[in-house]
Order: structure tokens, then sequence, then C-alpha cells
């Protein structure tokens, strides 16, 4: 199974259980987790206050190693990335070529 595929499974486990989420634990980070055998649906593991909490429960289960960590929000913020992207330094500058010359002869 796709990576990809993995993810859509665990966004839409999320987004199935994200009202009942919002009743009871809205603000704090819920953590599903992909379990080995693939054909099970993902697990929902828990909510936790703290996002690297919910990361380290993630890490530490032993039901699967895919895990989905998502804020339960009732709007989730717009997150703009800029296409263009600049250098934090200039370029270095190509290298020249050099010429070499034959110390008896004069050619290179």
């Amino acid at each position: 199974m796709a990576s990809t595929a993995v993810l859509d499974r665990l966004e839409m486990a999320f987004s199935k259980r994200r009202a009942a989420l919002l009743t009871s634990d809205a603000g704090r980070w819920a953590l599903f987790v992909q379990p080995y055998d693939r054909r099970r649906r993902p697990e929902f593991v828990g909510c936790f206050d703290v996002e690297t909490e919910a990361c380290a429960a993630g890490f530490q289960s032993p039901i699967g190693r895919r895990f989905l960590v998502k804020a339960v929000l009732e709007q989730y913020p717009v997150i703009s990335v800029p296409r263009v992207v600049r250098p934090i330094s200039p370029p270095l500058p190509k290298p020249q070529p050099r010429l070499c010359l034959s110390p008896s002869t004069g050619r290179r």
C-alpha cells in the first residue's frame, strides 16, 4: 500500500470521528495509528494535551509504525507557502578555466 493511501485512510478515520472528538476533546491532539496488518482500519489511540506527547505515543505504539497526529479544531488555519524560494546566500561563482603552459615549449 502506498504511503499516500495510508495517509488517506488515517485522514478518513479522523474525519469520521471528528464530530465526536469536537464535543469532548476540542483543542487537543488526536492520535490515529495504522496497524501493521494493513487490511485493518486505523485505530484511535487517544487525545493528548501537547503535540509532542501525541507524537511520542505514536512512535511507541505497538499497533503500527504509521500514525497521524492532528489537532481537534472547529476550523483549521490556512497555511500559505510561497512558490518562489530564494537562496539564503548568493550562488558560488563558476570556476574559470586555467591556461596551463608547458615550461619548455610554451605550448599548452
